[in-house]
């Protein structure tokens, strides 16, 4: 969802509900660099704290640090009128890419081969 969709949902009131599951990385991008056999460089984010960047755009939003508030968090997020976002602060993935080598550590058995039959079109796009 980009920015200008938040506001359209936001002018137009529509009950939207966004989670974001924040780990601090870009998970599936390391792993197509991993793949290919390059270093999982830049894949740690900084990311904002995307409950306050919804609020300030309008959005009912809330975030989730301990999983003991998440029963009450998630409730009070489906039942918000109108576009509401919830944060949830993955820490076991994120606590794991800081302690890991840079170098590509995927096994060979789990690269994908290089053709599909299904999707020609995608032929080496990995």
């Amino acid at each position: 969802m980009l920015l200008g969709d938040s506001i359209t949902a936001v002018q137009e009131k529509i009950p939207i509900k966004v989670a974001v599951f924040d780990n601090g990385t870009l998970g599936f991008v390391e792993l197509e660099m991993k793949v290919e056999g390059l270093l999982d460089a830049y894949t740690n984010l900084e990311n904002p704290d995307f409950a306050k960047v919804a609020q300030a755009i309008g959005f009912h939003a809330q975030r989730v640090e301990p999983a003991e508030q998440l029963e009450t968090a998630v409730r009070d997020w489906i039942a918000a009128p109108g576009p509401a976002l919830l944060r949830c602060r993955d820490r076991s993935d994120g606590a794991r890419h800081a302690s890991k080598s840079p170098r590509s550590s995927a096994p060979r058995s789990i690269r994908p081969k290089r053709c599909s039959r299904v999707a020609p079109a995608t032929c080496g796009s990995w």
